[in-house]
């Protein structure tokens, strides 16, 4: 339900803007920010669990209100119509996972030795991508992989270092879901037999491989290569030091070099540790180092700029390479004549 609730409030919400300035809206947008403030604050000073739900389940309803405020505010001006779609597509059904979670499914994949597709299909299957009104079922399950509150005593793990395990907190219940399917055999290659231990039932296990099969289609390398995925953002996107570091970003093309390699790498199925962290001095520690004369598509270039590798791009061949520029937002450049020629510093990694 809370889905089709999002996606009417961003048709009201978008549509208003044809009748109301946005500074109206903006305005509106904060009234909910500084509620979500004082949510936060009151969950610091709670501690009684069975208090506690409910300040959760009023802090993700927030969190969406406020993000369908940004995406009207925020619209490319002359693409309404494709963000629009885009946003639909992304609530009512699509299999693909938010990017700003796929860094996290790697992180604890990798932990327990599992496919990162099998936390994502789980999630997707569970909450939806963590959209579900309020993220506690019926039955009982709470949080964004919907753990039995006798199941998470037991298997909950505090999987971003705050000392607490909490359900709703995104990477805590990703890697603790990750920690029961280990336990249940996915770790072994058991899948079917840990699906089973995490929700009884043969359709629900049908359902979430289902899913991940989808998932993994779509982040095949050998369907899709990063030069492809980059090249949605040319003349379509700004350059912000710093950005692209959250859906919000991604979604308005707000990149800076770092952070486009990550999202054009991610989407092809590599992992490039953390979006949040993710620089330069981070990307050119990946892979293995190659020459000029083996250049090949897809390799990482980078460039001694504002510093020693201060620029990354993705060789796109032919001398050319798609990166977030300063200058242009994302752009195909050639790196072998005038600034970028100058620039390159011979550094070329592979994945």
């Amino acid at each position: 339900m809370r889905k089709i609730a999002m996606i009417t409030l961003f048709f009201i919400v978008f549509s208003s803007l044809q009748h109301v300035a946005a500074a109206s809206l903006t305005d509106e947008k904060i009234m909910f920010e500084n509620e979500l403030e004082d949510i936060a604050q009151e969950i610091e000073r709670t501690e009684e669990k069975e208090k506690l739900i409910p300040l959760k389940q009023k802090e993700n309803e927030l969190k969406a209100t406020i993000s369908a405020y940004e995406k009207a505010i925020n619209y490319l001006p002359g693409k309404a119509t494709m963000q629009l779609n885009s946003f639909a597509s992304m609530q009512l059904g699509s299999d693909s996972p938010p990017q700003e979670y796929i860094s996290i499914y790697q992180a604890a994949a990798k932990k327990y030795n599992m496919d990162w597709t099998l936390l994502a299909a789980v999630h997707k299957i569970e909450t939806q991508y963590s959209s579900i009104n309020n993220m506690v079922s019926s039955a009982g399950a709470v949080g964004h992989m919907q753990f039995m509150p006798a199941t998470w005593d037991f298997y909950g793990v505090d999987g971003n270092g705050d000392g607490q395990a909490d359900p709703y907190n995104i990477r805590d219940a990703i890697f603790s879901a990750a920690n029961y399917l280990s336990a249940s055999g996915a770790s072994d290659g058991l899948i079917k037999k840990a699906l089973f231990a995490y929700n009884h039932s043969t359709k629900y296990g049908n359902d979430v491989l289902t899913v991940q099969t989808n998932i993994k289609q779509a982040f095949t390398k050998n369907n899709i290569d990063s030069v492809e995925i980059g090249k949605q953002f040319i003349n379509n996107s700004i350059y912000v030091f710093g950005g692209g570091r959250n859906q919000s970003d991604i979604d308005r093309g707000r990149f800076d070099c770092s952070s486009f390699v990550h999202f054009s790498l991610t989407n092809t199925g590599y992992d490039v540790g953390a979006l949040s962290s993710v620089t330069t001095d981070t990307l050119k520690k990946l892979g293995k180092s190659v020459s000029i004369s083996d250049i090949q598509p897809g390799d990482l270039v980078f460039f001694d700029t504002y510093k020693k590798d201060g620029h990354v791009g993705i060789y796109a061949g032919k001398g050319k390479f798609i990166g977030a520029q300063e200058s242009t937002g994302v752009a195909i450049a050639d790196m072998t004549t005038g600034y970028w020629k100058e620039k390159f510093n011979g550094r070329i990694k592979r994945l």
